[in-house]
């Protein structure tokens, strides 16, 4: 049997990290020259090294951070053995056989046929599965999602893919935090306003400050007209850069903030196929868990997209997204799929799963 070297089976997965690394380091790299040439321009006492605070910021932010679920799988609950024997017979078998600690395991009530897992450090893993999951696989077809899923647990998935989000997403989400603490720069010379007897409300007012009172003049009026003019100057500065902020900030999330979210995709993918990979060497059945992907594909097809929709934001962490594609999107929103999805198409998955059943065929055996 031929086997691949470690260095070749584990190229995919490095190749991965080191794409995304370049990526946040060329983020670095810019905003380090974005404040060198405002101190050689405008402020000769601004340093260059703060332009790497954001990315340890960020990856400090991501080994903390916690995905949220949507309230459907979220309010699963806990099922008894009484209640569900196949699905705990199953996960009992799988932890024996790979030596993991059992998850707990919730269903939730969804006819979309899927499962994923959340894993936060600290606390213990939690295995969902959908009921219509339940509905629409048999034993080894169950079997072998929930090896896929075990697989995520024991690759700490969930807490790797949280400091990659951290690598890249501070390009996007650094402008939004300066056009928010900008806003709140407003405030006091809103206040200054409304002193002076004008009705000045700021830019992020809270509905405290919209139950406020009518403004009273409270400056002596020889003095009202030097204070709105200092306070109206300034809200134009802040407002200025506000603005800019924020421009700044749908040009990142537009043109800067691609390659990084393209290089996420990439890794994301990558751990599928790696966890597809374990699912098929744990349970010896590389077809089984064929099978299962394509029908938990094509059960999808039937579910309202109304309620694939509300449960899309799960999508990178279910076995299969939530939903497909639209067709219709063009060519432009075609390739940003193909470089911004969590998933490989099922398709491939399928492909790599049956060239390594055939191996399997060829050979049994432990493949590395």
């Amino acid at each position: 049997m031929r086997v691949r070297s470690g260095f070749a089976a584990a190229w995919p997965m490095a190749g991965a990290w080191l794409l995304l690394g370049a990526v946040a380091a060329g983020y670095a790299a810019l905003c380090c020259l974005a404040l060198w040439a405002a101190g050689r321009l405008w402020l000769p006492w601004l340093p260059w090294w703060p332009g790497l605070l954001p990315i340890a910021v960020s990856l400090a932010a991501g080994a903390v951070q916690r995905r949220p679920l949507p309230d459907p799988v979220a309010y699963g609950i806990e099922v008894s053995r009484v209640s569900e024997p196949v699905l705990h017979g199953v996960l009992d078998r799988l932890c024996a056989l790979s030596g993991q600690e059992r998850p707990e395991v919730r269903v939730f009530a969804s006819a979309a046929p899927n499962s994923l897992v959340s894993d936060h450090r600290g606390e213990r893993p939690v295995l969902y599965v959908s009921r219509g999951l339940l509905d629409t696989l048999d034993a080894p077809g169950l079997e072998a999602v929930v090896a896929h899923e075990l697989a995520h647990i024991a690759h700490r998935d969930s807490r790797v893919l949280s400091v990659a989000a951290g690598m890249v997403t501070w390009i996007v989400l650094l402008p939004g935090y300066l056009f928010t603490g900008l806003g709140h720069l407003d405030l006091p010379f809103a206040g200054l306003g409304r002193l002076c007897g004008r009705p000045w409300e700021p830019m992020f007012g809270s509905d405290a400050w919209k139950r406020r009172p009518p403004p009273v003049r409270r400056v002596p009026r020889p003095l009202v007209p030097p204070v709105l003019a200092a306070a109206g100057l300034a809200r134009t500065v802040v407002w200025a850069l506000a603005i800019t902020a924020a421009l700044a900030g749908l040009f990142g999330a537009l043109v800067l903030g691609l390659p990084g979210f393209a290089a996420m995709g990439r890794l994301v993918r990558r751990r599928e196929l790696a966890a597809d990979r374990a699912a098929a060497v744990l349970t010896g059945s590389p077809s089984a868990l064929a099978a299962a992907l394509g029908a938990v594909e094509g059960g999808m097809a039937a579910v309202p997209e109304i309620d694939l929709r509300a449960l899309s934001s799960a999508s990178a962490l279910a076995v299969v997204p939530f939903g497909s594609p639209d067709p219709d999107q063009g060519r432009l929103g075609l390739a940003l799929d193909r470089a911004l999805r969590t998933h490989p198409p099922t398709s491939k998955r399928v492909a790599r799963l049956e060239a390594l059943s055939r191996r399997f065929a060829e050979a049994p055996g432990p493949l590395r």
